[in-house]
């Protein structure tokens, strides 16, 4: 297997992974607060049913921002494959496997704010672990500058790919990943609603697609070399 494949499959698998937890493992396991509260009130409100089964909500939670990271360094993958100043707009290529790994590890550490604040709360300080956990959530959900550059890192491999591509469909989804994370770059600025949450459903649908596509890209390569 090469790195252009385990990107391709890393693509796959992450979103699926993503959308299991999101959509059914929380809400089954977990549960979620009302959604009338806003704020640190929210935030309480869900440390109050994580804490409930603190174990449970350490994997699931663990599943998902590892799904999240997966994808991202599938995206790595998919930019480095692209990458090099012998091909054309390989230089976006560059840019973008060095930006993706950084936003990545900005969503790990959100992730850590989550673990400390519920170790804090579960040492009996409520007020600090409320705190931590709204830096957490602020970077996981409202930091545009992190996700920012997820969409730019993201939407520079599939210009580059697109530019690259030799044949229809892989030409087709690499433009399309292109400009839906130009178009989630723009939302990321603004205050857009229902629209927004399908939109990032459909991004999660393209990335599979597209993983698909680097899989067979990657065969293709295989194939050639051999």
């Amino acid at each position: 297997m090469n790195s252009t494949k385990l990107g391709g499959y890393l693509l796959i698998i992450a979103p699926l992974m993503m959308l299991a937890v999101f959509m059914f493992l929380w809400d089954a396991v977990i549960g979620s607060p009302s959604e009338d509260l806003k704020g640190q009130e929210a935030v309480a409100a869900q440390m109050d049913l994580a804490m409930e089964n603190i174990t449970a909500t350490r994997i699931i939670a663990s599943l998902a921002g590892l799904g999240m990271v997966a994808m991202l360094f599938g995206y790595t993958f998919w930019a480095r494959s692209v990458q090099g100043d012998d091909k054309k707009a390989g230089l976006l290529g560059t840019v973008a496997a060095l930006i993706l790994p950084v936003a990545a590890a900005a969503i790990m550490l959100s992730m850590d704010f989550h673990f400390a604040a519920a170790d804090t709360w579960l040492d009996g300080d409520k007020e600090n672990a409320l705190i931590v956990a709204t830096v957490g959530d602020s970077i996981a959900t409202a930091s545009t500058f992190v996700w920012a550059f997820v969409f730019i890192g993201i939407a520079l491999t599939g210009i580059a790919s697109a530019l690259q591509a030799t044949d229809t469909f892989d030409k087709s989804i690499s433009a399309i990943v292109a400009v839906i994370a130009t178009l989630m770059f723009i939302m990321n600025y603004s205050t857009i609603g229902d629209a927004g949450f399908i939109i990032f459903l459909l991004f999660m649908i393209v990335t599979v697609i597209s993983g698909i596509n680097l899989i067979r890209r990657g065969s293709a390569a295989t194939a050639k070399s051999a």
